[in-house]
């Protein structure tokens, strides 16, 4: 049996995930995602805010999938959504001082949580309101959300443990993500800082 080009393989899981075949999606994820994380880590800092934009980066490659070039590199396409939602996520923390000293302080230590004791009004006003928004979320987005971002487990462990492709987690995620940032009328990127910082 003649082995099978990678590269040709590449475009042929492009292809199925164009047409949105979650097995292709589940394959370039396994493919990728450690690589894409090390890059977040590298940049932020921290394990928490690389996976949470890890996860971002799939949610967007899913919600984009009709549009991808298998003609290109899809390596490059993906470090470019990294590197955006990098530059996104530390425009908002140049914006938000509150944000930025949390940066900073996990960038100097992962094992120091966010300081309870000096948590503000607006703190707990925003997780209320967070968790006001995913009880809003229909039972299942619910049950994936809540495993995903407040739990903080992987896509690849919420598959497993629900059973579910990475796809279909990511679906969920997209659609409960949609959903929060429509009732907190907040930015995606301001969403990421409320998983980080309230989570």
């Amino acid at each position: 049996m003649p082995s099978i080009d990678p590269i040709d393989n590449e475009k042929e899981l492009l292809v199925c995930l164009r047409a949105g075949e979650e097995a292709a999606f589940d394959q370039l994820y396994q493919r990728y995602a450690n690589r894409i994380y090390g890059k977040l880590l590298r940049l932020t800092r921290s394990a928490e805010v690389a996976e949470e934009l890890l996860q971002d980066v799939f949610m967007k490659v899913w919600e984009r999938r009709e549009s991808l070039n298998p003609a290109l590199s899809f390596r490059s396409y993906l470090f470019r959504i990294a590197e955006h939602l990098i530059s996104d996520y530390y425009r908002l923390a140049a914006k938000d001082r509150r944000m930025y000293d949390y940066l900073l302080r996990a960038g100097m230590s992962h094992e120091h949580p966010f300081d309870e004791d000096a948590e503000s009004q607006l703190y707990q006003q925003n997780w209320e309101r967070l968790q006001e928004a995913v009880g809003q979320l229909p039972l299942k987005c619910r049950e994936v959300y809540t495993l995903c971002k407040i739990e903080g487990k992987s896509y690849r462990e919420v598959a497993s443990q629900l059973d579910m492709s990475t796809a279909t987690i990511s679906n969920h995620m997209t659609k409960a993500n949609k959903l929060i940032r429509s009732y907190l009328n907040v930015p995606a990127t301001l969403l990421v800082f409320l998983h980080c910082c309230l989570g």
